[in-house]
């Protein structure tokens, strides 16, 4: 990142709350501005890179309540199972299904974030498209999709865990795991057709942020520099 977030990278991992919340009261930029290089803000750093460093949860707490965005920072917890920090999130206001594009529990079904699936539908995310009825496993969903004839129809209203029309979705969902083994590898990131509908959407989401708000790739590789 940025050499302006260097110290407070520094007490992120070391897990220096009192030294991190001094840094953003001289700064309060720190939570809200975003990184030309490397990760966008140092919440989304703190997702990724901090896992398991002390007091992650309490260092988030402070990026959060100087006003860090939180929608990015979920859809990363999807990408490394960081299911602490994505409650943390939620609790905090993130939208549970994203602000547009690929959502937290597309992410979470790519990187095959079981817990932060689970956490996700618990807290009711929407099944809302074939991708991630698919990747649920759940066919009486994905049945919604097309029409008698086995055409494409016109989708029903999305599928929320929890609501009145699907009150076992969660359940069904657990259950139906086994049905999407081919297109979620258990091992890590899924393979076949979900994959290279990725690599596509990547190039196109990439090519969008570039010119918007600079260069990013989000990985769960990436360290904090």
């Amino acid at each position: 990142m940025d050499a302006k977030f260097h110290p407070a990278i520094a007490a992120i991992k070391s897990g220096d709350v009192d030294r991190l919340r001094a840094l953003v009261s001289e700064d309060p930029t720190l939570a809200t501005s975003r990184s030309s290089t490397s990760h966008p803000t140092l919440l989304q750093c703190l997702v990724l890179s901090g896992r398991d460093v002390p007091n992650k949860i309490e260092t988030a707490q402070v990026l959060i309540n100087a006003g860090a965005d939180l929608n990015g920072p979920l859809g990363a917890c999807g990408s490394c199972n960081n299911v602490e920090t994505a409650a943390l999130l939620l609790d905090c206001g993130a939208a549970i299904n994203g602000s547009g594009g690929w959502s937290p529990l597309e992410e979470a079904l790519y990187w095959n974030s079981r817990d932060v699936i689970d956490l996700l539908l618990q807290r009711g995310a929407s099944i809302c498209n074939l991708r991630i009825a698919a990747g649920l496993g759940r066919t009486d969903v994905i049945q919604s999709f097309f029409s008698s004839d086995g055409r494409n129809g016109t989708r029903r209203p999305p599928t929320t865990p929890g609501s009145a029309g699907d009150k076992n979705a969660h359940a069904t969902s657990l259950s139906d795991q086994s049905r999407s083994r081919q297109l979620i590898s258990p091992a890590g990131p899924p393979v076949g057709r979900w994959h290279r509908y990725r690599e596509s959407w990547e190039v196109r989401r990439c090519t969008t942020l570039e010119s918007s708000s600079g260069p990013w790739r989000r990985s769960s590789s990436l360290a904090c520099r």
